[in-house]
């Protein structure tokens, strides 16, 4: 009886292990990178439908800072409304990366290269993403997700 007893103490303690998501403010993120990470551009809190910027599943909420063209500098930090929509907002944001790529080519050629070292990361609750040259951003980000 003891061994029955041990044996579904440890399954309980293993099974209560998983990895827990971790929650948080978005805007505590967002503030985080705007003043610790080394961005060229001025970036602005933009107020706008997230659909004129990314085509992506409904979300929950979002908090979005876009430069002011000069540069591919960005902040998008989205709430998801369904776990599932993880993988297509990494999607849209990784779609929006590749179009910002392609309008930085010939506009402002130096940019492309920000924008292959963009970060993208995320976890079942938030998607994240940041276009910098700072090493920083993504230690941050690490620290939320």
């Amino acid at each position: 009886m003891k061994k029955y007893v041990l044996i579904g103490i440890i399954l309980f303690l293993v099974c209560g292990c998983g990895k827990e998501t971790k929650t948080f403010t978005p805007n505590d993120l967002a503030s985080e990178l705007l003043t610790e990470v080394d961005f060229d551009d001025e970036l602005t809190l933009f107020e706008g439908d997230i659909s004129k910027i990314y085509d992506m599943p409904e979300v929950e909420d979002y908090v979005i800072y876009i430069g002011s063209g000069a540069t591919a500098e960005e902040i998008a930090i989205i709430t998801l409304k369904n776990s599932s929509d993880e993988e297509d907002v990494k999607a849209a944001l990784e779609k929006r990366v590749e179009e910002q790529k392609q309008n930085f080519a010939n506009y402002v050629p130096e940019e492309v290269s920000r924008l292959e070292k963009s970060i993208i990361k995320s976890n079942e609750k938030y998607v994240v993403l940041c276009v910098s040259n700072d090493n920083q951003a993504e230690k941050i980000i690490n620290k939320y997700l």
